[in-house]
């Protein structure tokens, strides 16, 4: 297995606030890691630095494909989406495959149509590519906004609290979608979140991020066998 994400001797300080202090990872290609610790743990500043939104001292090693985030070019590797995109109210008249396909990196027209409708079929949302983004139901538009970022065909996946806004009936389908795309197609999951409960049958390790950082393996009395 290949490390898709390494971090050594990580510090990160707002001025003189402390956020995140000696953090040592590895991230692995295929492994799911489901990100928890309470709000201003440093999770989102975690992922930044990963991200390469954050820059940081040169003491640290920070790796994200096997290159410095600051000189990394390959974005169309990783696939991310913000938190609280699907609650967010989008006002400008977009279709779903007009959301989609302006994230694809090609100006071929026949290429982006291929690629958008492989994308909604991943998330099972091919039915609603001519719909107005903003008539989507909360959990519909979040799975617009993961095909979004799948339309590169990514190698990691972040997603950062991404179900805020969304009924329970749409989060599980949404927890089984993750869980899919991990196991049958092999993409990276890093998952921040709260709702550890839903992870537990999905996830390989969970990092409790509060300033430092502590690896737990998920309990394996919550998981319930992997269903599709």
């Amino acid at each position: 297995m290949s490390s898709i994400i390494s971090v050594k001797d990580l510090g990160y300080s707002y001025s003189s606030n402390t956020v995140l202090q000696n953090i040592n990872f590895e991230i692995q290609a295929g492994e799911y890691i489901a990100l928890t610790g309470p709000n201003g743990g440093g999770k989102t500043t975690l992922i930044k630095i990963i991200l390469g939104l954050i820059p940081v001292n040169k003491l640290t090693k920070v790796n994200i494909f096997g290159k410095n985030p600051q000189d990394f070019r390959d974005w169309h590797k990783i696939g991310y989406v913000p938190q609280s995109l699907a609650s967010t109210g989008l006002d400008f008249p977009i279709t779903v495959s007009e959301l989609i396909g302006n994230n694809f990196q090609t100006n071929s027209q026949t290429k982006i149509n291929t690629a958008v409708n492989i994308a909604l079929e991943t998330v099972s949302l091919l039915h609603q590519k001519d719909k107005l983004v903003s008539h989507l139901s909360g959990g519909q538009r979040q799975r617009a906004f993961i095909a979004r970022s799948l339309v590169n065909q990514p190698e990691l996946l972040i997603l950062d609290e991404p179900i805020a806004g969304i009924d329970a009936g749409s989060q599980s389908q949404f927890y089984n979608l993750i869980g899919n795309l991990n196991q049958l197609m092999g993409l990276t999951i890093i998952f921040v979140t709260h709702d550890l409960g839903a992870l537990n049958r999905w996830a390989n390790r969970i990092f409790c991020v509060n300033q430092t950082l502590v690896i737990e393996r998920p309990d394996p009395s919550q998981k319930h066998g992997h269903q599709h």
